[in-house]
């Protein structure tokens, strides 16, 4: 009877000891290496540094995961972020950035989903091509949105590119092109109106559009151009 406790004590200690060893021989692994799955085009080496440093001395074994994520999906341009540890020294992080559909306030960028965010000036200065957004007035912007993704889709389709979009409480949608034009599209029936107009616009001339200030859709037959 005595043997068979001994075998049973000797059995159970010899895997507490396996067990110790192995956790000690995990926690000397410390995060030596981060492998990026694709190469961020924004987010710079600086700002990956500060979300990592704080676990740089930890094991491998004790990384929280979901904090390390938490804090990389903080950063400015970061949409979403997967981590995961990969034995003996390594994290795999995988970063996707948003991609900015349009200028906000001259100040901001904004995706198509309307998530907005301010990046440096050197970033901002690589996306001056986008149509900015300009909103002087209460209304929320997902109640302004819907109607401006309509607006943006039908210039884009009739190949005009604004450099400015914007919306305030008496005129309301308001549209400048590179050329200097200003269309005053207002705030109902703002496809309409354009679709409408675009039909006229391909009998104006250059001259004609050379010397147009301002153009107003906001009659329920027709437009109105001012010359500069």
């Amino acid at each position: 009877m005595m043997g068979f406790v001994q075998r049973i004590f000797t059995s159970v200690l010899l895997i507490v000891t396996v067990a110790f060893a192995l956790t000690i021989w995990l926690y000397g692994y410390k995060v030596e290496q981060v492998v990026l799955v694709n190469e961020p085009k924004q987010v710079t080496p600086n700002d990956l540094l500060n979300v990592l440093k704080p676990m740089s001395s930890e094991s491998l074994l004790f990384v929280d995961l979901e904090a390390l994520t938490q804090r990389a999906e903080e950063l400015n341009w970061v949409e979403s972020v997967t981590v995961k540890t990969q034995w003996p020294n390594q994290l795999v992080m995988e970063l996707k950035e948003y991609v900015p559909a349009y200028r906000w306030n001259s100040e901001q960028l904004m995706n198509t989903q309307g998530h907005r965010w301010t990046p440096t000036m050197t970033q901002l200065s690589q996306y001056q091509n986008l149509t900015n957004i300009l909103v002087n007035s209460q209304t929320p912007w997902p109640v302004l949105e819907p109607t401006f993704q309509g607006l943006y889709e039908t210039a884009e389709r009739h190949f005009l590119k604004p450099d400015l979009i914007e919306y305030e409480n008496v005129i309301g949608w308001k549209m400048h092109l590179p050329q200097g034009l200003e269309i005053h599209v207002g705030k109902r029936n703002v496809i309409e109106r354009l679709n409408r107009f675009t039909q006229v616009l391909k009998k104006l001339s250059e001259d004609d559009l050379k010397s147009a200030k301002i153009i107003d859709l906001r009659y329920s037959n027709g437009f109105t151009l001012k010359t500069k």
